[in-house]
């Protein structure tokens, strides 16, 4: 028996209500507030309701004009209006999350901790009187992120009693019985796993952590609330993965023309997506794709779209030229709004013809017969030949 109401895919996310641009970051403004909701919750109402468009479709929209090199950079400076719209959709959606959806694990420098206050329990530090030499790691396991804690196995140095509630503190570099700080990743269009130091590769995202603590700042585990309050996305990635997005789009219309295919297209932006089996309480199993990132949500959103011959056009009703999803493949326009529009114009410029042929023709000269001349019976003249002709 199928569980009533059961969605096969989530994705939780967050947005704040106001974002800015400074430094090359898209970061949320000072003192907006969060707001948690699932993009897919939102884009199965759109289907139902028929109406508005799937929150890729304004993203596309909103940098349409901008053109990235090789490295997946825009080759120009934004223009302020294309900025407006980046920020205008990230108030409604949030950021794409690209740090996260690249990373495989994090690992944060190693710590003497209370075991409960490093594992993110509420209760912090408790009864435990100890503090253990801990090294947590972040890694991402069925779409979800998951915090594993390491102990020292030493048992010299294992254990220390400091003052109840004493504040982690670092343990020097070099520990044999830790890893250095870093992170393991696969950047989109690369096949290959990179391993980078944890400073190198997040401190730009995190432009509140002080220099200095880029490598060895406690950041928090990807998804959670505390991650998503110090993180910001550089607007190169940003532009850089909806160009990618709307390029795997492309690769479908192609029809295996160009040199990428659709398969190869279409990896790195859900490669995070992970599967859950559920059961209900008759026991029932059923699946539910998780997908970690609001890319590889949209990315979803897309193959799902074009699986069902939902195509993404652009209005041919100038002024218009907005985007949207339609699967009738003779449709030009985005609303019936648009369509009226050109009929009327339409109609308009086939009366301006009309009246225009029609004042041509009432104002053209009538032509004159070249008079004929007669002769004295009231015939008409005729050569001297005719005339000795009737004499005979």
């Amino acid at each position: 028996m199928k569980r009533e109401n059961f969605e096969p895919g989530t994705g939780a996310w967050v947005r704040f209500d106001g974002y800015e641009i400074r430094d090359g970051l898209i970061r949320p403004r000072s003192r907006s507030e969060m707001f948690k909701y699932d993009p897919w919750a939102l884009y199965r109402e759109l289907l139902e309701a028929g109406e508005g468009s799937a929150p890729y479709v304004p993203l596309i929209a909103a940098v349409d004009d901008i053109e990235v090199g090789e490295d997946g950079k825009p080759t120009r400076p934004l223009k302020p209006r294309e900025e407006d719209a980046i920020l205008a959709w990230c108030r409604q959606y949030g950021l794409l999350g690209v740090l996260p959806h690249e990373a495989l694990s994090v690992t944060l420098a190693a710590r003497w901790d209370y075991v409960a206050r490093a594992a993110g329990h509420p209760e912090g530090v408790g009864d435990d009187p100890h503090q253990m030499a801990l090294q947590v790691r972040y890694l991402r396991e069925g779409g979800v992120w998951k915090d594993v804690i390491t102990c020292n196995v030493n048992p010299k140095e294992s254990i220390r009693s400091p003052p109840r509630g004493s504040p982690p503190e670092l343990i020097p570099a070099g520990r044999v019985a830790f890893d250095t700080p870093k992170v393991v990743s696969v950047k989109m269009g690369q096949s290959i796993l990179s391993v980078d130091d944890l400073g190198a590769n997040w401190a730009r995202h995190f432009p509140a952590v002080p220099p200095e603590e880029a490598n060895t700042y406690l950041y928090p585990c990807p998804g959670s609330a505390s991650f998503w309050k110090l993180y910001a996305e550089p607007v190169e990635e940003f532009v850089g993965a909806v160009v990618r997005l709307k390029s795997a789009m492309g690769t479908v219309g192609a029809r295996g023309k160009g040199e990428t295919s659709p398969t190869a297209a279409f990896a790195p932006l859900v490669g995070p997506v992970g599967m859950a089996v559920e059961a209900s309480a008759d026991s029932v199993l059923d699946t539910r794709w998780i997908y970690p990132t609001l890319l590889a949500s949209l990315s979803g959103m897309v193959a799902r779209d074009l699986s069902a011959k939902r195509r993404l056009r652009k209005c041919e009703a100038p002024p218009c030229a907005n985007r949207y999803v339609s699967t009738a493949w003779q449709s030009k326009y985005c609303s019936t709004t648009c369509g009226k529009r050109m009929e009327m114009r339409a109609y308009r410029k086939a009366a301006a013809r009309k009246q225009r042929k029609a004042k041509a023709s009432s104002t053209k000269p009538v032509g004159r017969k070249a008079p004929v001349a007669k002769g004295r019976r009231g015939s008409a003249t005729t050569t001297g030949a005719g005339r000795r002709h009737r004499l005979q």
